[in-house]
């Protein structure tokens, strides 16, 4: 595995938009905007040909798995987050949103 090859074809601009795009979402726990973005997760990763399900894990709460396989047998690799934020507090300069 050439990590810099890797590295290299990685969007960077595309990755910031994706992530802003991310963070639009005002994901409160148990808020419908968490389950939104649980959607536009699997939405995304169903765009890149990945294999995707939306897992209720309590009413209204979801877990965007994602799975893609390879074929050559080898160790697979897990990225786990979460997706529910707290609100906005004093402090900010500019809209987060």
């Amino acid at each position: 595995m050439d990590k810099k090859k890797i590295i290299d074809s990685v969007d960077v601009q595309a990755s910031l938009a994706f992530l802003s795009r991310m963070v639009q979402f005002k994901s409160y726990s148990r808020s419908p905007g968490e389950s939104d973005l649980s959607r536009f997760m699997v939405e995304s990763m169903k765009g890149l040909g990945i294999d995707t399900d939306l897992q209720e894990v309590e009413p209204n709460r979801y877990n965007a798995i994602g799975t893609l396989r390879g074929t050559g047998g080898g160790k697979s690799l897990l990225f786990n987050g979460h997706v529910d934020t707290n609100p906005v507090t004093e402090g900010w300069t500019v809209d987060p949103w």
